[in-house]
């Protein structure tokens, strides 16, 4: 969905959650009690679940709850309406928002990935993707103005391709059924996040031929966000919330693909060692998850500019960095792991 229909689509639900709440997210009884809700649960935000399995939020005093939305506008609904205090989600929501008629407004403090994480898979193996492999194809993706979508645009782009009129992109199957909607026969591409990437592989139904992120370069692509009023009122438990995400960054970057796979199991009930190795090692491989939770105008700019080339912001609309991220946060975590 474009800006316009995000913003009109978030303001309606954040309503409604308002008044009537929202299943699994109670309101926090205690300043330590912190409520995130992720736009979807996938391998690709390893960073949070580390400090969450590792205890690093616990050691900082709080108790964290993550809980999926399966969306970024309904995760961002949900923290406009109060029935979340963060949100996990791509930077896009940040954009959105600030060129939306909603009052409350949004700021970006942490940030836990540099590039897509998306997989182009293919169902049969291929030496290099090419533009002729693709070109009149269908190819499963994500809903229209979310940050996968953006990113396909943008990789599609680079590959000569126009992403309306070379390709047919599929936009309206949920995260959680794209898997089962590949296996089931639908479309001659798919993109994939971790660990659906790895799983379909494993299962011998495809392969992966491509990384979005590695074609695209490092941009800054999940960020913890809050509104406002909450960053104002709470600045002592999101600073601890950022040291901890600043200890699971480091301890990220010097532990091996088994470790973090063996850290991440609980949060992926059902799926094999065998697929939770793979994926955990592809991530170290593509360079996925940052070193720090420090989110830079460049790379704010740089995303920008892909919504601007993907139609989904007006360039009048693109807000500046100081209304997009509170770096605070982020920058004091880092004298607490150094």
């Amino acid at each position: 969905m474009d800006r316009r229909t995000f913003a009109s689509y978030v303001l309606t639900q954040a309503a409604a959650a308002a008044g009537f709440g929202f299943a699994g997210l109670a309101r926090a009884q205690a300043p330590v009690k912190l409520r995130i809700v992720e736009t979807v649960h996938i391998l690709f935000f390893t960073p949070a679940y580390v400090a969450l399995r590792r205890g690093f939020f616990k050691e900082q005093g709080l108790d964290v709850e993550i809980t999926p939305a399966n969306g970024t506008d309904k995760a961002t609904a949900l923290l406009l309406a109060g029935s979340a205090d963060v949100m996990l989600v791509g930077p896009e929501a940040a954009f959105y928002v600030a060129a939306s008629n909603s009052p409350t407004k949004v700021k970006m403090i942490a940030g836990i990935t540099k590039r897509d994480g998306a997989m182009v898979v293919a169902r049969q193996p291929l030496r290099e993707l090419k533009a002729d492999d693709l070109r009149g194809k269908t190819i499963i993706g994500s809903v229209i103005g979310s940050t996968p979508a953006v990113f396909l645009q943008a990789f599609l782009r680079r590959k000569g391709l126009d992403p309306v009129k070379d390709v047919n992109v599929i936009p309206n199957i949920a995260p959680p059924a794209k898997r089962g909607a590949f296996l089931s026969g639908q479309g001659d591409f798919a993109v994939f996040y971790e660990p659906d990437a790895s799983a379909v592989e494993s299962a011998g139904k495809g392969y992966v031929v491509a990384s979005v992120g590695q074609e695209i370069g490092a941009i800054d692509h999940t960020a913890f966000i809050a509104t406002d009023p909450y960053i104002a009122a709470n600045r002592a438990t999101l600073q601890k919330l950022c040291n901890a995400v600043a200890k699971a960054q480091k301890w990220l970057h010097g532990a091996s693909p088994a470790a973090i796979a063996e850290t991440i199991a609980p949060e992926f009930k059902g799926l094999s060692q065998e697929v939770l190795l793979s994926a955990s090692r592809r991530g170290q491989t593509l360079d996925m998850w940052k070193d720090t939770p420090v989110i830079t105008p460049e790379t704010v700019n740089a995303f920008a500019k892909i919504l601007i080339a993907g139609g989904t912001l007006q360039p009048s609309a693109a807000a500046p960095y100081q209304s997009l991220v509170d770096p605070s946060f982020a920058q004091a975590a880092l004298k607490t792991v150094n």
